[in-house]
């Protein structure tokens, strides 16, 4: 017997994942029509492992630039690189309070003016933080923070609500089910009354039958109501763009996870040109303070090394600039993915819900009326105990 090997498994996996992809792609005009589609559907599948190759040895300007063409229609700012260092702050202002503090270390007559310098220092920066936080230089962290814990919290409870839709459509289907068991023993009980030992007894004692309301035929017509694709609950309908809107927040929150990594390495950039400078990381201390020089030779040595490190200045220049290319393009995707491109996520999503939810409530609001329309048809005329047969 011929076993499926497991790149069988991979293939037919893809394959499946492919088709899912475009029947959803081809169900929506918008992208069915689209040139997007149309480059996607002429790419051939040789080429995907091309593609993802080239895309992973682009360049940062490369990126940048590709990303600026992608949202030249959208409002994106340009970003300013000296006037906001989110998350890591200012490299050159982190050295300098580093030496700041290294000095008031060094010499307690010092100590005194250095705390007023570190203080005036502060109040600037308090001072045009607003200035930070306003107009284009909004700080994109929070945004991507708030912007994931919604998404979070938000696909928690669509999962939560997909898994009662499921229950309740598991729960109406077998009611429909059961709805055609009350049809054929309401009709049992009518039939033994009329039929059966009930009209012997009826014909025995010179009587009329004893009939009961006929509800057997108006339970059958109910299940066919309720059991019609077209005028059932459509529970399933709601279900099925809860789940669609499940995978989509899925998809948009690793979106946000790449321009969190953006920031990370932003961060790790940060970081290296502080240790490049002498200065200290954010996880620790200065290397001065870490290793003081306590002689003069030692202080000479220092000095000389410092100063005929040429390349180590050029290093620190190649560091500078391939921070600045990564905030950029960090800021300005992080811009247009928490104050774009979410704003048009939630905007989609509540259109489609709504969309569904009004169609649901017409259909069943259709199916209420039908189901009133039927009970109201009951024939009460000549049953025993109903006003008629009184008379």
């Amino acid at each position: 017997m011929n076993q499926i090997k497991p790149t069988d498994r991979v293939v037919e996996a893809r394959r499946q994942s492919l088709e899912e992809f475009l029947t959803r792609c081809c169900a929506r005009p918008w992208l069915r029509n689209s040139p997007v589609m149309a480059a996607f559907l002429a790419t051939q599948e040789n080429t995907y492992e091309t593609a993802k190759k080239e895309f992973a040895s682009k360049s940062m300007e490369t990126m940048l630039e590709e990303f600026d063409r992608a949202v030249y229609d959208r409002e994106v700012p340009e970003f300013q690189p000296g006037a906001q260092r989110s998350g890591s702050g200012s490299v050159e202002g982190g050295v300098e309070q580093d030496q700041q503090q290294e000095e008031g270390n060094s010499s307690k007559e010092n100590e005194k003016p250095a705390e007023e310098e570190v203080n005036g220092e502060n109040q600037e920066g308090a001072a045009i933080r607003p200035a930070e936080t306003s107009g284009t230089q909004i700080d994109v962290k929070p945004l991507l923070t708030t912007a994931k814990t919604y998404l979070g919290d938000h696909k928690s409870a669509l999962k939560k609500l997909l898994t009662q839709l499921s229950t309740s459509a598991e729960s109406f289907n077998k009611a429909t089910s059961a709805l055609g068991q009350c049809h054929y023993k309401l009709q049992d009980i009518n039939t033994i009354a009329t039929q059966g030992a009930g009209h012997a007894l009826c014909v025995a004692a010179n009587e009329k039958d004893i009939v009961r309301v006929n509800l057997a035929d108006a339970f059958y017509e109910q299940k066919n109501i309720l059991s019609a694709p077209a005028q059932a609950f459509h529970l399933e309908l709601l279900a099925s763009v809860i789940q669609r809107e499940v995978t989509d927040c899925s998809a948009m929150m690793e979106s946000l996870d790449k321009v969190v990594e953006l920031g990370e390495l932003r961060d790790k950039l940060n970081d290296k040109i502080r240790q490049k400078k002498g200065g200290s990381s954010r996880k620790g201390m200065s290397s001065m303070l870490k290793h003081p020089v306590k002689s003069v030779e030692g202080t000479f040595k220092t000095t000389t090394s410092s100063s005929a490190g040429g390349s180590a200045s050029e290093s620190v220049q190649k560091l500078c600039d391939q921070r600045d290319l990564v905030e950029a393009y960090y800021w300005r995707s992080g811009y247009n993915a928490a104050m774009i491109e979410m704003k048009n996520f939630m905007q989609s999503k509540t259109t489609v819900y709504n969309e569904v939810a009004k169609e649901f409530v017409n259909r069943t609001t259709e199916t209420h009326k039908q189901l009133a329309e039927l009970w109201g048809k009951v024939d009460f005329g000549g049953v025993a105990g109903s006003p008629s047969a009184a008379e």
